[in-house]
């Protein structure tokens, strides 16, 4: 009778066992939530620049974007007005001004464009040049110093938000630079990259819909 009821205890043991087993191994084939505020990305790991428009002659090398000697102009379609965009910019030593980023930007018409536009400049420092571009109509905002006595190189990562308050902010690796108030009365069109130099250029792209809460230095 106590063999029995060993061997009982056993046949149970080794069920419960085993039912542990299936739900710790269908807890690991779950996949993870994807972030609804994401509208599109592009890390360039699969090695083509699906869904890219493309000026000039851009590849992608070791899964980023690449330029050649002559620098060109990446353009992706989508209706992000408000929200947060996330990239790895660049900067290559040679060039005074790369990149330039318009985050938003919408066709007026022919040649003619509405658009925040973000250069970031060196010489003897590296700057944010900010303007509105309203057709023929240029305004700039600011020119800000990113690093102090500091010509950035290499990769840097950007975070740009705007919110419905049409409040910008701009971070340079998790650093808030600046922030502005602009109004955009237009739809957007898109996300536009130009760069003037040869060699590696954008990176890690995120697109989300909604302003996301940046990490900047000093926090935490």
């Amino acid at each position: 009778m106590k063999e029995e009821t060993m061997t009982r205890k056993y046949h149970i043991l080794t069920m419960l066992s085993m039912v542990l087993l299936v739900i710790l191994l269908m807890g690991c084939a779950v996949t993870p939530t994807p972030d609804p505020s994401i509208v599109w990305s592009d890390d360039f790991e699969d090695g083509d620049m699906e869904g890219w428009e493309e000026m000039g002659d851009p590849y992608v090398e070791q899964g980023a974007v690449y330029f050649g000697e002559s620098g060109g102009v990446i353009f992706y379609r989508n209706p992000v007005k408000t929200g947060t965009w996330s990239f790895d910019a660049f900067l290559c030593e040679e060039s005074v001004r790369t990149p330039e980023i318009w985050f938003i930007v919408s066709e007026l018409g022919n040649d003619q464009y509405a658009n925040i536009t973000i250069n970031i400049t060196k010489q003897p420092i590296t700057k944010l040049n900010i303007t509105h571009l309203d057709a023929d109509e240029e305004t700039t905002i600011d020119v800000v110093t990113v690093k102090e006595s500091e010509i950035l190189t290499g990769w840097h990562h950007v975070d740009i938000t705007r919110d419905d308050a049409d409040h910008v902010k701009i971070y340079v690796d998790q650093a808030l630079i600046y922030e502005f108030n602009q109004d955009f009365p237009y739809e957007s069109d898109g996300f536009f990259y130009y760069v003037d130099c040869q060699g590696p250029a954008l990176d890690n792209v995120v697109v989300r819909d909604q302003v996301i809460d940046i990490q900047t230095e000093g926090d935490g």
